[in-house]
């Protein structure tokens, strides 16, 4: 195959691939989005046992680790996430306190409300 030829090809499949990941990106159903979580109550809210919460909002999923895990606030959310690699199902409204087992928060998925 000639240079040119080559650098086209090349050049083709590069800008497929980047629309493919720029669609994706910007695709909202699946950005969970970190948000301040002042005095809301809807949000979706892991506590640290040792700093501040951290507030989470829109569905989709998001790998993440939090260290000494204290509650999980489902918001109006519900879904799942993973502690310590183990699958744990909320409901919007619930509260889960893990007082000193203090496990690492290894993912969120919010499915809906």
């Amino acid at each position: 195959m000639n240079t040119k030829k080559r650098i086209a090809t090349i050049a083709a499949a590069l800008t497929i691939a980047t629309t493919s990941l720029v669609s994706f990106g910007i695709s909202e159903a699946m950005a969970i989005d970190q948000v301040t979580c002042g005095t809301r109550t809807d949000w979706f809210k892991v506590t640290p046992a040792v700093s501040l919460p951290l507030c989470f909002a829109n569905n989709g999923s998001l790998n993440i680790t939090v260290n000494n895990l204290w509650t999980v606030h489902s918001g109006n959310n519900s879904g799942y996430y993973y502690a310590n690699g183990l699958k744990v199902n909320f409901l919007a409204g619930t509260v889960d306190i893990y007082g000193s087992s203090k496990p690492t928060l290894n993912s969120i998925t919010i499915t809906g409300r």
